[in-house]
């Protein structure tokens, strides 16, 4: 049981906090090339405070998630040898994602550029957290397989 919990709490915390490294980096760095005229303020540092509703919302629902999906689906492609359902699962995913951040980041009166930009951004997010999900979980894995071979 303890590994089952293990599996389920420990990437998507990975997973996520990576995701919010990769976005404050992208943050970070267009403030710092392309800085607002504020004139009073040259760099707005990153209100952390404020999205804590949302990350504990993103944090419970890739739980939820986890534990519904990406476990059966984990283990069953370690038993079968093929990653290709999964791998149809995280591309679709991060595309859903990207479309999902685009349209609810980019303004009406921006342009078609921007929303191709907020895609990127979202899609790149998402592949960041699912790359540091996938990569926890097969390590998790690669200890428990190597704690029974030990015993």
């Amino acid at each position: 049981m303890r590994k089952k919990a293990t599996k389920i709490f420990i990437p998507p915390v990975v997973g996520l906090i990576l995701s919010i490294i990769a976005w404050q980096l992208e943050v970070t760095t267009v403030e710092y090339f392309y800085p607002p005229f504020d004139g009073a303020f040259f760099f707005q540092p990153f209100d952390f405070s404020v999205f804590w509703p949302l990350y504990l919302l993103f944090l419970v629902g890739s739980f939820l998630f986890q534990y519904f999906f990406i476990l059966k689906l984990w283990s069953l492609n370690r038993r079968t040898n093929s990653f290709f359902k999964l791998w149809h699962l995280v591309g679709g995913f991060c595309i859903g994602f990207g479309l999902y951040y685009g349209f609810t980041s980019t303004l009406n009166n921006s342009n078609f550029l921007e929303l191709l930009y907020n895609i990127t951004i979202g899609v790149i997010l998402a592949v960041v957290y699912w790359l540091g999900n996938l990569t926890s979980l097969a390590v998790i894995d690669k200890k428990k397989n190597l704690s029974q071979q030990g015993a």
